[in-house]
């Protein structure tokens, strides 16, 4: 029985990904990276936040608040940035290679073809058990590989099953693609 994972749906291809797919590649998994990719982020700008908040209640100079205030807004800022990168960064499966979509304002494609992919590895953090993501660890022989590994996958075991069955098809099956 073949594995299914709730993620984008097969009819449904995200214009950002259907802009970098070959015609006729079958493309096997799309997915967004796990939602703790924010949790980091976000706890960086809600502690500045805090903290900010904190020292604007001590007898600071008007220079230190400003500079204080300053810096909190550069971490928002980049919290927005991470929010706003999210949901146009894909990881992508198809039956010839493995690509990384990723960028809000300077879109970034990476592609590895499946054949370069000598083995294939999964780690996975406590935290990345608890909440249900892992990454993802190519290696080939080629030293110039783009794509090493892919943190925050996520359905991490099932990912690894759909991609060790297309790097590592039986030598007695046709292939189909």
């Amino acid at each position: 029985m073949p594995t299914v994972l709730p993620v984008v749906g097969f009819e449904r291809v995200p214009p950002v990904v259907a802009r970098v797919l070959v015609p006729h590649e079958r493309r096997v998994i799309t997915a967004r990276q796990h939602p703790a990719v924010l949790l980091a982020p976000s706890l960086v700008a809600s502690g500045g936040l805090f903290a900010a908040a904190v020292l604007s209640f001590l007898n600071l100079s008007g220079v230190a608040l400003a500079i204080i205030w300053f810096l909190w807004g550069l971490t928002l800022l980049c919290w927005l940035l991470c929010l706003a990168r999210y949901p146009v960064s894909y990881f992508v499966v198809t039956g010839q290679r493995l690509l990384l979509v990723r960028g809000f304002m300077r879109r970034d494609v990476i592609t590895v073809p499946l054949s370069r992919a000598t083995e294939l590895g999964l780690r996975r953090s406590l935290l990345g058990r608890l909440l249900g993501y892992g990454e993802l660890i190519l290696y080939s022989a080629d030293a110039r590989q783009a794509i090493r590994h892919v943190n925050f996958i996520p359905y991490p075991d099932q990912f690894y099953l759909e991609i060790a069955g297309l790097v590592f098809k039986d030598p007695g099956t046709a292939d189909d693609d």
